[in-house]
């Protein structure tokens, strides 16, 4: 651009969509333009693109670490989701068992009390008859 030093101002806008850089090249007595100095703009304007080529992949880049992160943090709440409904599964299988367990022992229970019907019964004959030859005896 020169063979002498150049000093670069400059000064960044907040605009709604991003933001503006204004740039300025002095080049020792006489600021860069592209009407006074057209040998020398193209150098500028390629400085400047190349700028905005870095800015726009760090800016790319970080947005990739912020969506990767949102990424496993997704992954992490499916696999928690996942661990849930295999504990729901485990529980469904273990309550189906106990179900199960549980008619059996009513089908026992019932059987039992059959069981103990027909021995009350007996019980009951035994003692109507011992109280029929009970009042014989009197």
């Amino acid at each position: 651009m020169s063979s002498n030093t150049v000093d670069v101002y400059a000064k960044v806008l907040k605009k709604e969509d991003g933001s503006e850089l204004l740039v300025w090249f002095d080049l020792g007595g006489a600021y860069l333009s592209a009407a006074t100095h057209p040998d020398r703009y193209p150098v500028a304007m390629t400085m400047l693109e190349n700028f905005r080529l870095s800015i726009s992949r760090t800016a790319m880049e970080e947005e990739i670490k912020v969506q990767e992160a949102a990424l496993k943090k997704l992954n992490g709440e499916l696999s928690g989701l996942e661990k849930e409904e295999s504990g729901a599964e485990a529980d469904i299988v273990k309550y189906e068992k106990k179900i199960e367990e549980a008619k059996q022992k009513i089908a026992e229970v019932q059987a039992d009390q059959k069981t103990k019907e027909v021995e009350i019964e007996s019980q009951q004959r035994l003692i109507k008859d011992l109280k029929g030859k009970l009042n014989a005896l009197k």
